[in-house]
């Protein structure tokens, strides 16, 4: 699963997951699944890992800490984590949130995808909807992303736009090796160590394990609270 940093070299010097702290809900071996990201791998693919215009963001915008969530409309343990996963920006004023949709599951998801790319401002209200369908058809995502205030006229312009956008999240599902969701990556990361090209600097991790809610939780205060 980890061949992609076999030829990209991992960033190996002091960083945040030397700081972590196993607690009764952060496990050591929920700790040790986090794998770094090699400065090489985040020159090439960082920004549009943590930074691409196109992808909706909740919590902090200018928030250190990263959350980036790989996920599925139809995933349904994605479904499950969705609003409590929304709500740590709540716990976590530094946190930033970065949603990556992705069509793991056939037609509806790609459809789910593209119209939630496509929604703007519209983003949050959407996601919750199709979030909360049980059963997804294209037509149901349509009729949802009315609801939201996303005509087919919108769905129709951005089309382009949205594709591009799954593009780059299949890009960097294909670099990090993934075959789930929903996967996360974890980091300390700014604009500016991305404009300086200080990529040795991010702290910047995928999470190869599954991780409940309250594991998630805890790594984002650990991260939060260690200025690594």
């Amino acid at each position: 699963m980890f061949l992609v940093f076999a030829s990209l070299p991992v960033y190996a010097v002091a960083s945040c997951k030397s700081l972590l702290v196993p607690t009764a809900r952060l496990s050591q071996s929920e700790i040790n699944s986090l794998i770094p990201l090699s400065p090489d791998f985040l020159k090439k693919y960082g920004q549009t890992l943590f930074f691409d215009h196109d992808s909706p963001v909740s919590g902090n915008e200018k928030g250190q800490v990263t959350l980036v969530d790989f996920y599925d409309y139809q995933c349904a343990y994605c479904k499950q984590i969705a609003r409590p996963l929304a709500r740590l920006g709540d716990s976590f004023p530094e946190m930033r949130l970065v949603y990556k949709p992705l069509p793991m599951f056939g037609d509806e998801s790609r459809a789910a995808a593209m119209a939630v790319i496509s929604a703007g401002s519209r983003f949050h209200d959407l996601h919750n909807r199709l979030i909360e369908q049980s059963n997804l058809s294209e037509s149901s995502i349509r009729q949802l992303a009315e609801e939201s205030h996303v005509p087919a006229s919108v769905l129709k312009s951005k089309k382009e736009m949205a594709e591009h956008e799954l593009n780059r999240n299949l890009e960097l599902m294909d670099k990090l090796d993934l075959t789930g969701t929903p996967s996360f990556v974890i980091a300390r990361v700014t604009p500016s160590q991305f404009q300086k090209g200080e990529y040795g600097a991010v702290s910047a991790y995928f999470i190869s394990d599954v991780l409940d809610v309250s594991a998630l939780k805890e790594l984002v205060k650990q991260f939060s609270q260690n200025p690594c």
